[in-house]
């Protein structure tokens, strides 16, 4: 079993190894980013449905409280006309449609906070995309620099060993 053991820590350190290698970070930034950037535009579908939804429910409420109206207005030519029975069944009626348009008030309010907060997820995400692009930026830049100075140092070190090997051959 100890032989088993050791050769899977063994393929498994190695390919470990060859992962890391084959791991290139300006690519997996680039890919962090564009997970983001999706990310960022389905919350925008979501809020954009979220705010559509309030629409169609403010909508409604205007038709129920229209409605609320229409039953108030009958209820008060039913007392001028003396008619009670009338007036009590258009007052139910009112009733029924006030309380479906409360409903819907709070369906409104509930909508408010979620795109309330759909925003500031949106907000905040804006903000990380943007903060990972300048450090991509930043780790570009500083693997050009590191490039430069190693090409530089090789240069140094390829001139040094030069001048060595003219100073034997001199000898």
């Amino acid at each position: 079993m100890g032989i088993f053991t050791r050769f899977k820590d063994i393929v498994g350190a190695n390919i470990n190894a060859m992962l890391d290698k084959a791991e290139d970070p300006d690519k997996m930034i680039r890919l962090v980013i564009q997970e983001m950037e999706e990310t960022l535009v389905e919350l925008k579908s979501s809020c954009a449905g979220i705010m559509a939804d309030k629409k169609k429910t403010e909508r409604d409420q205007d038709f129920l409280l229209t409605q609320v109206q229409k039953w108030q207005d009958r209820a008060e030519l039913a007392i001028t006309k003396e008619r009670e029975d009338l007036a009590r069944e258009a007052l139910i009626e009112k009733s029924q449609y006030q309380g479906k348009a409360d409903r819907l008030f709070e369906d409104i309010h509930h909508y408010d906070s979620l795109i309330k907060q759909s925003q500031e997820d949106i907000s905040q995400l804006e903000s990380k995309i943007n903060t990972a692009k300048e450090k991509q930026q930043l780790l570009i830049k500083r693997h050009i620099v590191a490039g430069q100075k190693l090409k530089t140092q090789n240069e140094i070190r390829r001139s040094e060993s030069f001048s060595i090997l003219q100073k034997f051959e001199e000898y």
